[in-house]
């Protein structure tokens, strides 16, 4: 940790004001958010391209259609598909990557049934491995509640991954900032084989 007192800033993925930590590396210091650790300081290294393939998978059906809808209006996404359950999803995207599709990246909610969205994020990169895909797909947890310490272990162990909690500061354009923000964010992970901007 380097040395200074905590601020407080807003964060993407949480969607609210934080407090905020200092983190040191390599002599640049950076401020991250105390509830999810994503660094606040990140700065886009170029404009994203839409994705290729991207999917939502949420069983709350009101949501995955703004989602679908929303992706391309904003430039996220040339095409989306949608899942309402991880096993659903799974057999899907297994289906996509055995024909030679492309994913660009999956939404995933956090708190789905019968199969939550950390389990289906850990099967998915089992079957990535299965058929050889370099660089993982990245992944966008989508959760209702705060960050806890099972989301953190789900996105350091499936990284690229990063989190947005959908049930704060969804209101006007926020939601599109955030979900412009944290797509460009891994998809410079995913290209650059960057490591985590979370601690």
């Amino acid at each position: 940790m380097a040395d200074g007192a905590s601020v407080v800033r807003y964060c993407p993925s949480c969607g609210e004001e934080v407090v905020t930590y200092a983190l040191e590396k390599m002599g640049v210091t950076a401020h991250h958010c105390y509830e999810c650790s994503l660094c606040l300081d990140w700065q886009a290294q170029d404009a994203s391209p839409e994705l290729q393939g991207v999917y939502v998978v949420d069983d709350d059906p009101l949501m995955a259609a703004v989602l679908t809808d929303l992706l391309p209006a904003i430039g996220i996404a040339r095409q989306v598909m949608a899942a309402d359950s991880g096993p659903d999803f799974l057999q899907l995207a297994t289906r996509h990557l055995r024909d030679g599709g492309a994913l660009g990246l999956v939404i995933l909610d956090y708190m789905m049934a019968p199969v939550d969205g950390a389990s289906t994020a850990f099967a998915l990169r089992a079957i990535e491995r299965g058929f050889g895909v370099s660089p993982p797909i990245p992944i966008l947890f989508f959760s209702a509640r705060r960050c806890d310490d099972r989301l953190r272990r789900a996105m350091a162990a499936c990284q690229p991954a990063l989190y947005l909690n959908k049930g704060q500061d969804l209101e006007g354009d926020r939601l599109t900032v955030r979900l412009k923000e944290l797509a460009g964010r891994l998809r410079e992970m995913a290209l650059q084989g960057a490591p985590s901007p979370i601690a």
